[in-house]
This record gives C-alpha cells, structure tokens and sequence, in this order.
C-alpha cells in the first residue's frame, strides 16, 4: 500500500486499511510505512476494526490508531450510511 501511494497517479482519496494487518499497536515497520506515505501526499488512512476474531475495538485501540495517524476508525460490519459518512467527514475534508 505504501508504495502505490508514493508512486501513483491519479491521487487516492482515502486509504482503507485492516488495523489485523498493521499489527495490533500500529508501530510495525508496513504500518509505519503506510502512514508515512499517505501523510505526504495528503490522502486520510481510515482503519477498519473488528470483525469475527474481534467483536468491538477498544478505547485504546482506536486512541493507539489515532495516534499512529489514522484519521478515522471503523468498525465491521461496514453499511452503506458508514461510508457516505466517511465519504463527508474525512475524505471531503482533507
């Protein structure tokens, strides 16, 4: 993901990413690597969260993925009313 965002063209909107795969307090070396690239071409990182292995995110993993510089968190299961409000808060507002 890192490296599409630092070589692509058109510009991505946003970046969804598992917060599974970025590793469990976002400091892992391709976590890092994501937010590092989005934050310098300007494109939000929003993390989706839970799902069957996990029921809900903790506080502290949304603060810990905040931190590590998402601008949103979602949670699973997604439905449509979950993006048109991602679409309208984090997208449109970067």
């Amino acid at each position: 993901a890192a490296e599409l965002l630092q070589h692509s063209s058109p510009h991505f909107d946003v970046v969804l990413a598992d917060a599974a795969v970025l590793g469990p307090d976002f400091s892992s070396q391709a976590a890092c690597a994501v937010f590092e690239a989005a934050a310098s071409c300007g494109t939000p990182v929003v993390l989706l969260m839970g799902g069957q292995q996990q029921h809900h995110s903790s506080t502290e993993q949304v603060m810990a993925a905040v931190q590590a510089g998402a601008a949103d968190v979602l949670e699973r299961p997604l439905c449509h009313s979950k993006l048109a409000n991602l679409w309208q808060h984090t997208v449109r507002a970067s």
